[in-house]
């Protein structure tokens, strides 16, 4: 039993490591918001588009700052004051939250997310869509803040 455990954890954390990362304990995460999934937008008009996507339009991991490390943005549901938030995590010496998009709660259905390419310095972008229209904007940290570099 005792040789079998090592394996088991290294065949866990290979898994794991496939897979998009946990979305960091932000202070959203404690007041209420939590992680939209597909169950929440069963019926609605952009659900075939969110099927046939891996992440479901609902995450993004990618490094955002140029560190090599992996951030996450995630779209973020708050059933009780009826918004929803695109937020992004960003892991340095400590954990730096954005808040990307800010919309109605029945908004929500109709936002995707996708990666942006990196720029020279590694760092990628976010896009923001609408599953309907197609409209997007491309966001990239910049600094201390995310700067729109393009709507169309």
């Amino acid at each position: 039993m005792r040789s079998i455990l090592p394996v088991l954890t290294a065949l866990c954390a290979a898994s794991t490591a496939a897979l998009a990362g946990p979305f960091p304990p932000t202070a959203l995460l404690s007041i209420g918001y939590r992680e939209a999934r597909l169950a929440d937008f069963e019926g609605t008009p952009g659900q075939a588009q969110r099927r046939a996507a891996p992440d479901g339009l609902l995450s993004l991991t990618a490094d955002l700052n140029g560190d090599g490390r992996d951030d996450e943005v995630r779209i973020l549901l708050n059933q009780e004051r009826q918004l929803a938030y695109v937020a992004a995590a960003i892991v340095t010496e400590k954990l730096d939250t954005y808040v990307l998009r800010r919309v109605p709660l029945d908004e929500a259905a109709d936002i995707g997310l996708r990666d942006a390419p990196p720029r020279l310095d590694g760092r990628h972008g976010v896009t923001i869509f609408s599953l309907s229209s197609g409209r997007a904007e491309t966001l990239y940290l910049a600094g201390e803040e995310f700067e729109a570099t393009g709507a169309n």
